[in-house]
């Protein structure tokens, strides 16, 4: 549950609103051009430790929000407006894309889905970038970008050669790639779903088909809310992005497009089992329903004979027989036979 901190405070307080998933907060630094690149980390939240590289691009990736001091040190040093940087450390953001005279703020959340609950974990993921730096934010320890890293210090792929921009297409690009994954595992989840259903082993499928249905959802929700970021990201007219990362952006867009259509594609997968589901537990209730009657239907004759001939009555003609009573049950027995093959054969059973 969301700690509501900044209720009553002024707009722009910086005030950590979330879950502290980090003992002390780390920056790790990473600078490159197309010959050269170094490579820094430290927990010291003094300003010296964002030292400009001229010829190079800077990416400062910080790991943990909730160092306050730490944001507004890095608010001051790259002139972050005040608002971005309270929104920076409330991990309760929808996405967003803002540009700034001085720089272009990206927001949006990292998922992942544990197998074990059916839940989706999100993390806040944080952007601000120029030409010649980028400045990340994430709230746990474990590296999101770890791919990108490599590619940047082995010298793979066209990042070294390009500038700020081109590294934040880079990390949204990773981020869509884990969404994919994300996709993958819940497409296992639905397909196993279906098979469970088909084989008739019902026992837990409305308590996991509840929680993926639930789960979807919030994935949709929060998938439509990138791409709306990033359509303003691919439309933006800013000149701190280049055409040529346009291009990239344009095709990265369209893999989120791809990426709705898989997550509706679920939904009604998802929706057909709940009907097929509830479909199967009718079908069973009326069998049940059907076996009843028919018990019901063969024993209201017995039931009928066993009272005739159990009131109180003294002159009952029948009564005086001495094989009455074995009688009286081939005339159950009969009606029992008749009964039964009359529904075989108007396939009632």
């Amino acid at each position: 549950m969301r700690n509501n901190y900044n209720i009553g405070a002024p707009p722009g307080t910086v005030k950590f609103t979330g879950e502290q998933k980090v003992e002390h907060t780390v920056v790790h630094t990473l600078s490159y051009n197309k010959d050269e690149m170094t490579v820094a980390k430290s927990e010291n939240s003094d300003e010296t430790v964002f030292v400009d590289h001229p010829g190079k691009v800077d990416w400062y990736d910080v790991r943990g929000l909730h160092d306050e001091e730490l944001v507004n040190v890095i608010g001051t040093k790259f002139g972050i407006h005040q608002l971005i940087r309270e929104d920076i450390v409330d991990p309760y953001q929808r996405s967003k894309f803002e540009v700034f005279d001085n720089g272009i703020f990206f927001l949006c959340k990292s998922m992942r889905f544990d197998q074990t609950e059916r839940t989706l974990e999100l993390e806040q993921v944080s952007f601000y970038f120029t030409d010649e730096y980028l400045i990340s934010f994430q709230e746990d320890e474990t590296d999101l970008f770890h791919r990108v890293r490599d590619r940047i210090v082995k010298g793979y792929g066209k990042i070294r050669q390009k500038q700020g921009d081109y590294l934040a297409f880079a990390l949204l690009d990773t981020l869509v790639d884990d969404h994919f994954l994300l996709l993958e595992l819940i497409n296992e989840g639905v397909e196993s779903l279906e098979e469970q259903l088909l084989i008739g082993n019902t026992l837990r499928i409305k308590e996991v088909s509840h929680g993926l249905r639930r789960t979807v959802h919030q994935l949709r929700k929060e998938i439509i809310s990138f791409r709306d970021g990033l359509s303003m990201f691919k439309k933006s007219e800013s000149e701190m992005i280049s055409d040529d990362t346009r291009i990239f952006l344009n095709d990265l867009f369209g893999q989120v497009m791809h990426q709705v259509d898989i997550i509706d594609n679920q939904r009604e997968l998802l929706n057909g089992i709940q009907e097929l589901y509830n479909s199967e537990m009718s079908n069973k209730m009326n069998q049940i329903m059907k076996v009843l009657t028919i018990i019901t239907t063969v024993f209201v004759p017995l039931s009928f004979l066993a009272g005739l001939y159990g009131m109180n009555f003294k002159h009952i003609p029948e009564l005086e027989y001495q094989n009455g009573y074995y009688i009286l049950l081939v005339v159950m027995a009969i009606i029992v036979l008749s009964s039964l093959w009359f529904f075989k054969k108007n396939r009632w059973l």
